[in-house]
């Protein structure tokens, strides 16, 4: 059996045989149920069958099939000359896993890039304030210190990622097995984004309801969303929120 699903069409999109894989694709009847005749009904590949009889020239094309997940192809429509009828060969390559690492790699770009902003506004202004107001508050430093080096340590993994775009499609369905401590998570967050709502002109109270909050995940990604969430009500509030 043609691994590839593939049909054999009639010039008018009239199926005259295809192979399961085909039938999956355009929910065609099965055959061996007596169903009758079946057409193809997606106007896309119509549209190049009558391209191809016209013109007597192989056409290629892609489509997305919805479904659960979504399903992309390459189309390969060649005419046939079979005795004195001529026919359309459809062969289908799939394209989704190319498709969807492609996808991927554009979300974690566009991710990674913004990521990558905040602890950098979050650096500038720990700088700017231990020159500034707090010149001679050494024991502010040490505070600030550690805060700049575990953003500094972000964005080192961060930069990792990016030069290893693989490592999110090998770890897109793996469970965490990390235990974390979520209120100490949200509490270094909070602490992170200081510079950034201070220069917004937004206050932050930090309410800790508990004083651990053990967890099972990804210390990175549940840093990524605290800190989305906080950067989103800092940029959404307004001034003097």
């Amino acid at each position: 059996a043609y691994p590839e699903p593939a049909l054999l069409t009639g010039l008018d999109g009239r199926v005259l045989a295809h192979n399961r894989y085909a039938r999956d694709v355009f929910k065609l009847p099965n055959p061996a149920l007596g169903l009758g005749s079946a057409i193809i009904r997606r106007a896309d590949v119509l549209k190049s069958l009558k391209q191809v009889a016209e013109t007597d020239q192989p056409r290629e094309i892609e489509i997305e099939v919805s479904g659960t997940p979504d399903q992309f192809f390459k189309v390969h429509l060649s005419p046939l000359m079979l005795g004195k009828q001529k026919r359309v060969l459809i062969v289908l390559i799939e394209l989704t896993e190319l498709r969807r690492a492609e996808k991927a790699r554009a979300d974690f770009l566009a991710n990674a890039s913004h990521e990558l902003r905040t602890p950098l506004t979050s650096l500038s202004g720990f700088i700017e304030t231990m020159r500034g107001p707090a010149k001679d508050d050494h024991e502010a430093w040490d505070r600030f210190l550690e805060i700049m080096q575990n953003q500094t340590e972000r964005m080192r993994r961060l930069i990792q990622d990016l030069l290893s775009l693989s490592r999110i499609e090998l770890h897109e369905h793996v469970r965490p097995d990390e235990k974390i401590d979520l209120s100490s998570v949200a509490r270094e967050t909070v602490e992170a984004m200081t510079p950034v709502s201070k220069e917004a002109g937004i206050a932050v109270e930090f309410i800790m309801s508990c004083e651990k909050a053990p967890v099972i995940g990804s210390r990175d990604e549940l840093v990524q969303v605290m800190q989305n969430l906080l950067d989103n009500a800092v940029k959404y509030s307004g001034q003097g929120g």
